[in-house]
Parts: structure tokens; C-alpha cells; sequence
């Protein structure tokens, strides 16, 4: 049986109990998959991603979707907890690998979806997986209050400042070096400066920004200012001599597994003066705070109702296209002529990214869709889709012929009608006059209703036969309409998850050799267009293509 292995852990400083790191995960795995005479065909990685959410792991959603196309039969993991911490989701992911034919193992905690118990088994898994996660959040939190409360700060060391070892354990000092960059920004973007702008300076300045010297593995790490870390800088109260703590509660979406930010009421915030990390003055912090103020004011009112959707994508390829030079994702600028741009240039400059090209939002998605429309009329895609088209007739057909039971039925009546007047007239219980004439009647109505079976199995197999240049027609038809659908915002929003799975999740854009326009690789994985259609699974292995 060809099996797959999912690991994850939730930071790159944590091993997760016995389940240990990524590579300690797999071991185990193997070591599973070997005592159940498996072969490992791949193996899928979430590194420092939470179990709280299904929507932010993209090796997960890779694991899944490749259970969805028949590429493996058994899904193993060090133990559940590695598929989710979360009561409702951990059941809802085994049900649905279940309903593929796929066998979930928990190495370590004995799981096994192919028991009868399995449902109870999970739901207990979820629960206790989810009460774990909110205890270690709760005793977290209950550390950072003490924390603050004690007139520390509870949080990492901001832009300006370096920690030095003092009484009571380290604490912030001012950086002579970084505090001057602090007071340029605040009295820059008083003077009327955008954060774009000055963004840009400090890269062609080459002054390191706040995440320089970050030792992160994953995300941005090449140390270039961009525009949001500006503006988070000119809303952060310790410029102005203040520790607040507990002013934001962040939720996770349970779908996406995107953080929320919303504010807590102020009695609930904790504030801590310290005076000697103050680096603006309260006239200029004060300047600075009305500027922006204001212009969201003005953003608001200039906004249309759903204008913004709360930071759900609105564009078909947002998320998707993804700059081969720094790593970022290609944004939407511009209204009229919207184009797809690399978000580190658009708001961090030419030595944020130096890919500076764009390629228009209606040429961009023009060109996905004309190879999509493509893939989806190759000889295999519509023999699947025709295979369902023939299916979903005979279901059609079952359903509005409710006589057949009873038919079949009725001929078993005959059946043994005719055999109990056989009999009766062998024994001379019955006359050959009264028997006769009682036979010929039922071997009449039996040859009657046999006919009649017979005919509607003929139309049956007639309607099928038929099935094949109506099928194609009707897939070429829905192909032809699929862009002008896609013109319609709701159906773009139930599209994209498709349209990217599709593209295979990612679609690296770089300039061409001459650096005239933007270059497209993607691999084709349309098994996701068909399974949502109700097509079978396994058409495609993949398939590259430039755009």
C-alpha cells in the first residue's frame, strides 16, 4: 500500500513532546508505515505553524488534496495531534480522508481510522489535543501579565533599543545608534512624508531595517523597510516613555487561520511609564497620531459599502503569483488600470526588490484561464467528465422509474405462481381444464412484463450511448463560459481556492532574459477542477507550462 507521512510543529524552538521535530516525526512515521508493510510515496511538512486551523497549512491542504486524487492509501502521522489540536476539525479531516478510502495511523497513540471505534477515538483525540493548546496559551498569558504587571516589558525588543542585563534581569536601553532612524520617521511623516516614501529612502540608504538582524528561517529575512513596518513604527507607545500591555486580543480564524486583531476596552490594558525609553516628544508623537487619524477619516469616508471585504482576496491570482527575486507575493495596484505588481517593490522600492515590472491584472488572469480552459478539454479530462455525465443519467433514470422494484417483484410472484400450478397439476390436486387455462394466464403475464423489462433496458443503454457527444458538448459549452463567470466577485471568491489548487498552490513570476515582461511557470494539477465537478480522481500526474 503507498502511504504518505504528515508532520508538523508548531515554532522552530519547540519539540512537541514525544513527537519531537519534524525529522524525529518522520522517523517514527516510517518506522509505522514499515510494522504495516507500507511504502512511503511522500511526505508533507508544516514547520512553525499552529494545529490550531486547517486554512493556514499548506502542506496539509497538499496532503489533502493528493488523497483526493487516489495518490495514496494510508495517512500517517507521529499522532494525531499533528493533524489538528482542534475538537471540530481533527474528526472532520479523518471523516473526509475516510470517505476517499484513505486510512489514517497514529503512530504513537495507537490511532487507527479503520476501527469501529475510530469516531469516538478521535473526538476524545480532539478534545483533549485542544484543551492542551488553550492551557499552554493560558499559562502563557498568565506569565506575560506578571510580567508587565512587575513594570517589565512582555513583548520583544522593539526598533531603537538593545538589552542589556540589569537588576531584576535584562532590560531596554536606548540604541545610539537605531534612535536617531526612530526620530527621523516620526518627524518625516509629520511633515507630510508618506510611509511609502520613506520606506524607499531608508533602503536606497541602506539602513538596515527592524527585521536586519531577525534570525528567522521562514518569511521575509533579507532586512528591507517596507511601508507597514513604518507605519506599525509610528503607533508603538514606548517611542513616547509608555509600556502597554493587553491592549489587542488576537483571534484565529478557525477556517483560515488567520490572526485577528481586536482592541480590548482600556480598563483592561495594563500601562507602565518608563521615561527614560522615551524618544519622541508628546508634541510630536501627538502630530503624528492626528496625521494618521485623519487619513483614515478620509479613507473612510471616501470608501464605498464592500468596497473592502476585511482582508478577504478579491482577485482571482491574489496570493498566487509569487516574485522569483524576493519571495513576495504579486498585490493588485492601481484601480482603473489594475496591474499585478511584487509588494516588496510596490511598497518597500527598487532596493526592497529590484523587480520592478507589472503585468496587468486582466492580461495576467487571461492567460491562466485560456491554459485552464486548455487543460480542461484534453482527451482525459473529458473522458472523466463523460463518465460522470453517464453515471449521473443512470441515477436519473433509477430515480423516475420507481416501478422496477415492483416489477421485479411481480415476476417473482409469477415465478412461484407457476411453479405451485405445476406442482398442483403433477400431484392431481387440480384439473389439467383448470390448471391449464390458470398456467397459460401466468406464463402470459410473466412473458409480458419480461418484454416490457427488456425494452427499458434497451432505452436504458440507448441513453447512454448517447451520453458521449452530449457530455463533451456540455463541458466544451461550461469551459467557453468559465471566464465570463469568473467575472462575477462571489463566484471569483468560491473559484480561487480551485483556480490555485489547479496551479499547483504557487506560481513563480520572474523578468524575462531581455527583462521586456513578466515570465509564469505553472504545473498543472487539474484533479481539483474534476473533483469538484464529481469527476473520478487520478487523470493527472501534473504538467508544467510557461506563460
Amino acid at each position: 500500500m503507498k502511504a504518505a507521512i504528515y508532520s508538523r510543529f508548531s515554532t522552530d524552538k519547540q519539540s512537541e513532546g514525544a513527537g519531537g521535530t519534524i525529522a524525529q516525526q518522520i522517523a517514527i512515521a516510517t518506522a509505522c508505515a514499515k510494522t504495516h508493510g507500507c511504502k512511503v510515496t511522500a511526505k508533507y511538512c508544516d514547520e512553525g505553524i499552529s494545529g490550531a486551523a486547517l486554512g493556514n497549512r499548506p502542506a496539509l491542504k497538499d496532503a489533502l488534496a493528493a488523497a483526493e486524487a487516489g495518490e495514496f492509501e494510508v495517512l500517517i502521522v507521529a499522532d494525531l495531534s499533528r493533524l489538528s489540536r482542534s475538537q471540530a476539525d481533527l474528526p472532520r479531516v479523518i471523516e473526509r480522508l475516510a470517505f476517499r478510502g484513505v486510512r489514517v495511523l497514529g503512530a504513537q497513540d495507537g490511532f487507527d481510522s479503520s476501527r469501529e471505534d475510530s469516531d469516538l477515538s478521535a473526538g476524545l483525540h480532539g478534545i483533549i489535543g485542544q484543551q492542551f493548546r488553550r492551557m499552554i496559551a493560558a499559562r502563557v498569558r498568565s506569565a506575560l501579565k506578571m510580567k508587565a504587571e512587575a513594570g517589565h516589558r512582555a513583548g520583544g525588543k522593539p526598533y531603537g533599543y538593545r538589552c542589556e542585563d540589569g537588576i531584576g534581569g535584562r532590560r531596554l536601553v536606548i540604541d545610539p545608534d537605531q534612535a536617531p532612524i526612530v526620530k527621523e520617521i516620526f518627524e518625516r511623516y509629520a511633515a507630510g512624508a508618506g510611509s511609502r516614501e520613506i520606506a524607499i529612502d531608508l533602503n536606497t540608504r541602506r539602513i538596515p531595517s527592524p527585521g536586519a538582524l531577525w534570525a528567522r528561517t521562514t518569511r521575509r529575512k533579507d532586512g528591507r523597510w517596507l511601508n507597514s513596518s513604518v507605519y506599525a513604527m509610528l503607533a508603538n507607545d514606548i517611542y513616547r516613555g509608555e509600556f502597554i500591555w493587553n491592549r489587542s486580543k488576537w483571534t484565529k480564524d478557525p477556517d483560515s487561520g488567520i490572526r485577528r486583531r481586536k482592541e480590548r476596552p482600556r480598563s483592561e490594558w495594563i500601562v507602565q511609564a518608563a521615561p527614560e525609553l522615551r524618544l519622541v516628544s508628546d508634541e510630536l508623537w501627538n502630530a503624528v497620531q492626528a496625521r494618521i487619524h485623519a487619513r483614515v477619516e478620509t479613507f473612510a469616508v471616501g470608501r464605498t459599502s464592500g468596497s473592502r471585504r476585511g482582508g478577504v482576496p478579491r482577485h482571482l491570482l491574489s496570493g498566487l503569483l509569487e516574485c522569483e527575486e524576493c519571495g513576495s507575493k504579486l498585490i493588485i495596484s492601481g484601480a482603473r488600470n489594475a496591474v499585478y505588481v511584487c509588494s516588496s517593490q510596490r511598497n518597500g522600492g527598487q532596493h526592497a526588490c529590484s523587480n520592478a515590472l507589472s503585468a496587468k491584472k486582466a492580461l495576467a488572469e487571461d492567460l491562466i484561464l485560456t491554459n485552464l480552459k486548455e487543460q480542461l478539454l484534453q482527451p482525459a479530462a473529458v473522458k472523466f467528465y463523460v463518465s460522470e455525465y453517464a453515471k449521473a443519467c443512470r441515477e436519473i433514470d433509477q430515480a423516475n422509474a420507481p416501478a422496477a422494484p415492483k416489477q421485479s417483484t411481480k415476476a417473482a410472484r409469477l415465478d412461484q405462481q407457476i411453479a405451485e400450478l405445476e406442482q398442483m397439476l403433477g400431484e392431481g390436486r387440480l384439473s389439467p381444464a383448470v390448471a391449464g387455462a390458470a398456467l397459460e394466464q401466468a406464463r402470459s403475464e410473466r412473458e409480458a412484463l419480461l418484454a416490457a423489462t427488456s425494452k427499458a433496458d434497451e432505452r436504458g443503454q440507448a441513453r447512454v450511448i448517447r451520453v458521449f457527444p452530449k457530455a463533451a458538448a456540455t463541458l466544451r459549452a461550461q469551459v467557453d463560459t468559465l471566464c465570463e463567470a469568473l467575472t462575477d466577485p462571489e463566484i471569483v471568491q468560491r473559484a480561487r481556492p480551485l483556480v490555485h489548487r489547479f496551479c499547483g498552490g504557487r506560481v513563480p513570476v520572474r523578468p524575462d532574459e531581455t527583462g521586456a515582461y513578466l515570465v509564469a511557470e505553472v504545473t498543472w494539477n487539474p484533479a481539483p477542477l474534476l473533483l469538484a465537478a464529481g469527476a473520478g480522481a487520478g487523470v493527472w500526474n501534473g504538467s508544467g507550462g510557461r506563460i
